[in-house]
């Protein structure tokens, strides 16, 4: 089976999907465990939970760091233009559907119905600007599904 997202867009959308839902998971979890670790140490916080509160201010910062350099070197690989252009259509998209969630009659729905449905099959820009699209959130997503998986993993083996 190929690789390359545009040959099977399903399944590439759909293993991003599956994959951010993981790393929502593994973030609730984390985000529980903290909260409870916050509420326990009080106002006295031991060693161990001091070292892993800090880290949780350092850690964002990383992972935000992170984040802007895939989308650098998404930017600098694929070239600004098709990235600008899949941020244009998805925005216009997204107006689109706006549009339609808010229409006041059958009529004006079915219109905007097709208004939405000419723009997601408009020609090989919109394949295009999908395919950059879809590699620039799974180079971002990266780094926040491996952080918040490898925290819930890590976290799991703390025991009070």
């Amino acid at each position: 089976m190929p690789r390359h997202p545009a040959a099977y867009p399903f399944t590439a959308w759909s293993r991003l999907a599956l994959q951010t839902t993981r790393m929502m998971c593994a973030s609730a979890e984390v985000i529980a465990h903290r909260s409870a670790r916050l509420a326990l140490a009080g106002v006295a916080p031991r060693v161990d939970d001091h070292a892993e509160f800090v880290g949780m201010g350092t850690e964002k910062a990383a992972a935000a760091i992170e984040c802007a350099a895939a989308a650098t070197r998404h930017a600098l690989t694929a070239g600004a233009w098709p990235a600008a252009r899949a941020w244009q259509d998805a925005w216009a998209l997204g107006v689109d559907m706006a549009l339609l969630a808010t229409s006041a009659t059958p009529a004006q729905a079915l219109h905007r119905q097709a208004r939405v449905m000419r723009r997601l099959t408009s020609g090989s820009a919109a394949r295009n600007g999908a395919v950059s699209m879809l590699a620039l959130t799974n180079a971002m997503v990266a780094p926040l599904h491996r952080r918040a998986t490898a925290n819930a993993k890590r976290l799991r083996r703390v025991h009070r």
